[in-house]
């Protein structure tokens, strides 16, 4: 995820009145996309990068960091699944034997008798 600090800054500085639509026709807005692939291609990040322009200025207000907040749990999902899939093919490389599986299963099968006669 890419964050785009002081785009209140950007050309033409002396306006800012957020909302931004990204897609319009406003010099600001076509400011802020220009800054943002800019800033993609210098740091050398894939295209479908997702980038938030914000403005974190007291004297001038927030803007867009809800949007930060929701880029970020959608990117947690993406990456919880990744991590779920890197574990199971992992576990799928080390192969379990089927004599480790059953000796888990009679360890577990002990532990449960144990506890049912107490």
């Amino acid at each position: 995820l890419l964050v785009l600090t002081h785009v209140d800054q950007l050309k033409p500085r002396n306006e800012w009145s957020p909302p931004y639509d990204l897609g319009s026709e406003n010099p600001k807005a076509k400011t802020m996309i220009m800054a943002l692939k800019s800033c993609i291609e210098q740091i050398g990040l894939p295209a479908e990068t997702p980038a938030v322009p914000v403005c974190l200025s007291e004297m001038k207000g927030f803007y867009n960091v809800d949007a930060v907040s929701t880029q970020l749990m959608l990117l947690q999902d993406s990456a919880t699944l990744a991590q779920w899939n890197r574990r199971r093919v992992e576990r799928g490389e080390q192969g379990v034997s089927w004599d480790e599986r059953w000796s888990q299963i009679k360890s577990l099968g002990q532990v449960i008798g144990r506890d049912a006669i107490k």
